[in-house]
């Protein structure tokens, strides 16, 4: 069983998977933002998904604002369509980190956005990782 990582924008999701024993994140694809529910369904069953996690760009102040209430909604439906739980992680300044290291030209915007997925699902891996060893 995987974990599927998930950057959620306006326009598209980037998405990235776990390896089989969750350790290492994987870019995988770029949807476009109005098929990606049915493309994430199909996503679950070919990889065998456990879990989805999302991005949620929380405000600075970490409160939720407009961009993280948008995501709340693609998530709400998300759960309506598929029976995988769906957890959030804070992601205030992944996609600024990845333009950091890659730039922030157009024609790379597909692959930033699987990068920063992939940034999303690694930071969740690495926590998770984490919290079982302190136990």
């Amino acid at each position: 069983m995987r974990i599927l990582g998930l950057d959620v924008g306006t326009k598209r999701v980037g998405v990235a998977i776990s390896d089989q024993d969750k350790i290492l994140a994987l870019p995988l694809l770029v949807l476009e933002r109005e098929r990606a529910i049915e493309k994430i369904a199909e996503l679950s069953l070919e990889y065998q998904v456990a879990k989805i996690v999302c991005g949620l760009p929380l405000k600075m102040n970490g409160k939720i604002g407009e961009q993280a209430e948008d995501i709340l909604a693609f998530i709400a439906k998300l759960k309506e369509r598929l029976d995988i739980p769906v957890a959030t992680i804070d992601e205030r300044l992944s996609t600024k980190e990845i333009e950091r290291m890659c730039g922030k030209s157009k024609k790379h915007r597909q692959v930033l956005d699987k990068l920063s997925a992939q940034i999303i699902l690694q930071t969740f891996l690495d926590r998770e990782l984490t919290t079982n060893e302190h136990q």
